[in-house]
């Protein structure tokens, strides 16, 4: 199994992202955090699974949150390393940079993960 950790406080994201790993991912099995404060205290319980990837929005529920709790996961022993990949609909180029300077190295807008179910 290949869990993936979707942080985004939209519950309905959830569901579109199963439907669209159900045929090109059917291996993955997914979990939904909606808080900055309940992704913190998931990775620190050491007797938590950690996932293969997280999948994190910018706006949690404001737009430094985001930003936050991936600095929160890079300067954490135990999740310095996981891949994450920041989703988010605002296309500003600064947005993006910031993240990118906050050692992000995948980033993917909301309209493209619409056209992978469309």
């Amino acid at each position: 199994m290949f869990l993936i950790i979707l942080i985004d406080d939209d519950l309905n994201l959830l569901a579109i992202v199963e439907r669209a790993a159900r045929l090109a991912f059917p291996e993955a099995s997914f979990k939904q955090i909606t808080t900055v404060q309940e992704a913190k205290g998931y990775f620190t319980n050491h007797d938590n699974e950690l996932p293969k990837l997280i999948l994190l929005d910018v706006g949690l529920p404001d737009k430094e949150a985001g930003n936050e709790l991936l600095m929160t996961l890079r300067s954490n022993e135990r999740t310095h390393m996981m891949l994450v990949l920041m989703l988010t609909y605002n296309e500003a180029n600064s947005v993006v940079k910031e993240f990118y300077n906050s050692t992000l190295t995948h980033f993917m807008w909301f309209d493209c993960l619409n056209d992978l179910i469309c």
